[in-house]
């Protein structure tokens, strides 16, 4: 049975005026929402590198928020 990997940290991406997450969205077109829920955001940890994922979302997200990285753990 392999290890479960144990991450060194984790974390989700805020958007800096209101505090917000980037919905996920299953649908073939992003609605570009944002929801209050953790449950329903993106949990990254670190093997994904923050700045990737925050020059990404800030991109696809542009004049809709700004986001930064909120450390859960």
């Amino acid at each position: 049975m392999a290890a479960r990997y144990t991450p060194k940290f984790q974390y989700v991406l805020t958007d800096k005026l209101t505090g917000r997450f980037p919905k996920i969205d299953p649908s073939p077109i992003n609605e570009k929402q944002l929801t209050d829920s953790l449950g329903e955001t993106y949990i990254f940890d670190d093997r994904d590198n923050p700045n990737l994922k925050l020059g990404y979302y800030n991109a696809v997200y542009k004049h809709i928020a700004e986001f930064e990285p909120f450390y859960l753990s």
